[in-house]
């Protein structure tokens, strides 16, 4: 598949980009031993604020309109998940309702959180 797909469809670029069969790479761009197992295609957005489930019901919403593409990729066993990223050195929350939750995973969606503690935040 061509994953610049993804990049036309969410009119963002990727930080990390990769092909089934295509050389492992490390951090620093370095090539390491063996293949990627899958395609991988991850664009990263900071958000403001504390409504930090608004970013993914914007990148939903793209995919949503685009329903020959997210059909032909599902069915061809492909996965689309949606993951906050939550860097902070304070707490931060935010809600998605039970009607936001259902259309995620109407479109195909699961819904991924990882948190990430300490005072210095990542930076992708």
């Amino acid at each position: 598949m061509d994953l610049s797909v993804f990049t036309n469809i969410l009119k963002r670029k990727p930080q990390w980009c990769w092909k089934v069969g295509d050389r492992k790479r490390g951090i620093n761009g370095q090539t390491i031993p063996g293949r990627y197992k899958n395609s991988y295609w991850l664009h990263t957005e900071l958000n403001e604020g504390r409504d930090f489930f608004r970013k993914v019901l914007e990148t939903a919403s793209a995919v949503e309109i685009n329903t020959d593409f997210r059909h032909s990729f599902l069915e061809s066993g492909g996965e689309m998940t949606l993951v906050v990223g939550l860097q902070s050195t304070e707490n931060i929350g935010s809600t998605m309702s039970a009607k936001q939750l259902s259309k995620i995973a109407s479109l195909g969606f699961s819904l991924g959180i990882e948190l990430f503690i300490g005072e210095q935040v990542y930076s992708w």
